[in-house]
């Protein structure tokens, strides 16, 4: 194998796989810049901050939950559009079987595990007026227009 060839398929292979290297690559690089800005900071960083840092991830997050399930649906009509009636109405039961069984499994197993953990019972600190625990908070303008963007 020539050396040009070898060029050439490298390049074919990055050009097929351009999306997932670039992932990885931005991935790697997220990483690099959270150490180097953590090893540079002499300060412990306020909530204020760190919201303001997770922010874009938050905003990715939320944009991945949107996409997921009509890409699954869509892609579920394609095949199932695509193949014979028969093999169809098998693939569907199934489906419906897996879904029901799967769905059934997830809401005992929450029901089981509020039962055994309480969430949410832990004691909180009244204020010494003996009111209802409040959690205060100062907003400002930024918070406001982040609000506004989620």
């Amino acid at each position: 194998m020539t050396r040009e060839s070898k060029q050439e398929k490298v390049r074919s292979l990055v050009r097929e796989n351009l999306l997932p290297l670039s992932t990885c690559v931005c991935v790697l690089a997220a990483i690099i810049v959270g150490i180097i800005i953590r090893a540079s900071s002499t300060h412990r960083w306020t909530d204020r901050q760190l919201m303001y840092l997770e922010f874009p991830g938050e905003l990715f997050l939320r944009a991945l939950k949107c996409l997921t399930i009509p890409l699954i649906v869509s892609s579920l009509v394609s095949a199932l559009g695509s193949l014979d009636a028969k093999i169809s109405g098998k693939i569907g039961k199934r489906a419906l079987i897996y879904y029901a069984a799967t769905t059934a499994i997830a809401i005992s197993l929450g029901i089981f595990l509020v039962l055994t953990l309480h969430p949410g019972s832990g004691k909180v600190e009244q204020v010494a007026t003996g009111d209802a625990p409040t959690l205060s908070r100062k907003i400002t303008t930024p918070d406001t227009v982040l609000d506004l963007i989620r």
